[in-house]
């Protein structure tokens, strides 16, 4: 069975918490390895003039290991991005599909009417002899009395607004396109959903 709503928003909002949890890592990761690389050099130095062979390999592999982590996290980040543009896209699609079924519903609404607006012409027909033809509501922009329009052209318009919006939402896919590395802080813009 097809996700609702609700639950491909609460799959977007774990994707964009998920994100949020990589960034920060990734933000302490490069803070350490900054650190770690100012100091690294003169570390190494003073235990080689010291011949201590194991301290310096200890200090490079220490630098090393900052370094994959945060080209791991790097990586992972890039990925919880691509997660939170997948599950935009899954918000939208679901979205637009309960417009559809929802215009499908007004649709059915419209047959519905249209086969007893039938039926009462025909009946009208066969009473008085004549077709009668429903009147237009204006003439030349003047308003005849009555509804400005029949219920079932209500119906029919209601249906059409709904399905533009699911079209405009699976035409959109993904609202907001994140904007590729250098990683720093991200903006409103880039959390903003529809």
């Amino acid at each position: 069975m097809p996700l609702t709503v609700a639950e491909t928003e609460k799959e977007l909002a774990a994707a964009i918490k998920l994100e949020h949890e990589v960034k920060t890592e990734l933000d302490q990761t490069r803070a350490l390895f900054a650190e770690a690389e100012k100091t690294a050099g003169d570390r190494s130095l003073e235990a080689r003039k010291a011949g201590d062979v194991k301290a310096m390999q200890r200090i490079n592999d220490g630098v090393l290991k900052l370094k994959s982590q945060q080209v791991a996290l790097l990586l992972t980040h890039r990925a919880a991005r691509d997660a939170i543009q997948e599950a935009r896209k899954a918000v939208n699609m679901t979205k637009a599909r309960a417009l559809r079924d929802d215009a499908q519903i007004l649709i059915n609404q419209v047959n519905e009417r249209q086969q007893k607006t039938n039926e009462l012409l025909k009946a009208l027909h066969e009473h008085e002899g004549i077709r009668y033809l429903p009147e237009p509501q204006s003439r030349a922009g003047v308003y005849i009395g009555g509804t400005a329009e029949s219920k079932t052209a209500k119906l029919i318009q209601e249906a059409a607004f709904l399905i533009r919006q699911a079209e405009t939402l699976e035409a959109l896919g993904c609202p907001v396109e994140l904007p590729p590395a250098p990683y720093g802080r991200m903006s409103n813009a880039e959390t903003i959903s529809l």
